[in-house]
């Protein structure tokens, strides 16, 4: 958790991935979740899921920035890498996964219990904790 109170990490999408953000949406909506398409307040698209009225919101990016940061990352000393270096070099597509505030910590299981499922819903995800530096 950061200190403004909101979880926060980055989930790196390697080429070859099946993600889409509708996909996304669908998927944690068949788990019995409320999952929206987020307003556009920026310049990517992205879904919010709901754990009654606390959120996760998940913005989608991709392109040359992505890949430079990706390549960055799989170039630092954050080891063990969960996955070959040159996959992690090679994602252009990534998911910013952010909380709402959650100060008493009563939504950690939601927060962990979300990642380890978008984890398992689009295989070859792979998350890294930029505030902690450990890959998930």
């Amino acid at each position: 958790m950061l200190p403004d109170g909101r979880y926060n990490v980055n989930a790196l999408i390697p080429r070859g991935t099946d993600f889409a953000v509708t996909k996304a949406i669908e998927h944690f909506q068949s788990r019995g979740l409320r999952c929206d398409l987020t307003e556009p307040e920026r310049v990517e698209e992205g879904f919010r899921v709901f754990f009654g009225d606390w959120a996760i919101v998940a913005w989608y990016t991709q392109g040359e920035e992505v890949l430079r940061d990706s390549r960055e990352l799989a170039d630092s000393d954050f080891k063990p890498f969960p996955v070959p270096a040159k996959v992690i070099a090679s994602c252009d597509r990534e998911l910013t996964l952010w909380s709402d505030e959650d100060w008493d910590a009563e939504h950690t299981s939601d927060w962990i219990d979300f990642v380890d499922e978008l984890i398992r819903a689009f295989p070859g995800v792979v998350v890294f904790d930029y505030v902690m530096g450990e890959w998930w």
